[in-house]
């Protein structure tokens, strides 16, 4: 019997052993002016010049993750028809691959933009993020040749546009973005529509999107404070806090629902409901952390590290969340 366990424990330890460390490739390939995700684009991923494998989005716009063992470099291109080409590059290459874990995990997330008679040939040759693993094993990305390319991508984009239609144009976006910024999203959506008429190319329509979407946001708000409201003059200051703090999750800045939590801390033990707050924190942040909404995640973690500061874990976790939300940012 110790000879049969001794035999399943050597086999295990060599499976463990000989498994090759490879990166996980995960791809979100979205739509520039809407966001959306663009169902039918597809990625070809190519290993030191000799192509290694694609997928296609499925109809919710995910892809397969890729493995990409370690050791090599990869050269990836997003493709949609009818819209521009974009490529990046990985360098799966470490100096110490045993010290790291079998699995590392990448996200690129890329938005893709309608052509519109510009040349951008170049994105074919020049990557628009490079990747590559840090001496930590983890993800990163050589920032100063990303934004290099942004800048140089919104200069092809909007050299097309000149005289009274690039006046108009970024007359029309201005204003719409201050009136967004006072909550008028219908008065700036009709300014972003206007911008869109001179250059259709541009960012009206995603700042449409934006509105449309914080509009929806304040609705929620209203029925949140709503309920919270009836909550805190009930003395239900369980049921009023986790409102409040739902309200902050949507807008971290909400001075009403802010002044109310802070009101409640007042009224309740300190300690105990920091605990019970700082507890419901952390659950909603890893609830959103498992389906990767990084936002609402990242505001959960902030809430619990702010309850308590001395707690690691929710620095930890908004640490990684930084990282992939840097990633994200220069597709």
């Amino acid at each position: 019997m110790r000879l049969i366990t001794l035999i399943i424990l050597l086999v295990g330890y060599q499976v463990t052993w000989g498994q090759e460390n490879y990166i996980e490739l995960n791809f979100k390939v979205n739509d520039e002016k809407t966001g959306e995700k663009l169902i039918g684009a597809y990625v070809d991923i190519y290993q030191d010049d000799v192509f290694f494998d694609s997928d296609t989005a499925e109809f919710w716009g995910h892809f397969k993750a890729f493995d990409l063992p370690l050791g090599k470099t990869y050269r990836f291109y997003i493709k949609k028809e009818g819209y521009v080409t974009k490529m990046g590059t990985v360098n799966a290459n470490h100096k110490h691959p045993g010290d790291l874990q079998s699995k590392t995990p990448f996200i690129c997330e890329v938005s893709l933009f309608e052509a519109c008679g510009q040349n951008f040939n170049f994105l074919m040759n020049e990557p628009m993020i490079e990747m590559y693993l840090n001496p930590m094993g983890i993800q990163s990305w050589n920032q100063e040749h990303a934004e290099s390319m942004l800048k140089k991508v919104d200069s092809t984009k909007y050299a097309g546009l000149t005289g009274d239609d690039k006046t108009v144009y970024w007359e029309k976006i201005e204003s719409g973005k201050s009136m967004m910024s006072e909550g008028k999203y219908q008065e700036a959506i009709q300014e972003f529509e206007k911008a869109n008429e001179h250059f259709e190319c541009g960012i009206g329509v995603r700042l449409a999107n934006d509105c449309e979407k914080k509009a929806k946001q304040d609705e929620n708000i209203k029925e949140l404070l709503v309920k919270a409201d009836a909550a805190f003059d009930t003395n239900k200051y369980d049921e009023a806090v986790s409102l409040y703090q739902e309200v902050v999750t949507i807008r971290k800045d909400h001075t009403y629902a802010n002044e109310r939590l802070k009101e409640i801390e007042v009224i309740l033990n300190f300690g105990k409901q920091s605990e019970q707050r700082y507890n419901t924190c952390v659950a909603n942040a890893d609830k959103h952390f498992e389906k990767k909404e990084w936002s609402e995640a990242k505001n959960w973690y902030e809430q619990a590290t702010e309850i308590l500061p001395e707690e690691k874990y929710p620095q930890d976790q908004l640490d990684r969340i930084y990282r992939i939300l840097k990633s994200d940012s220069q597709r």
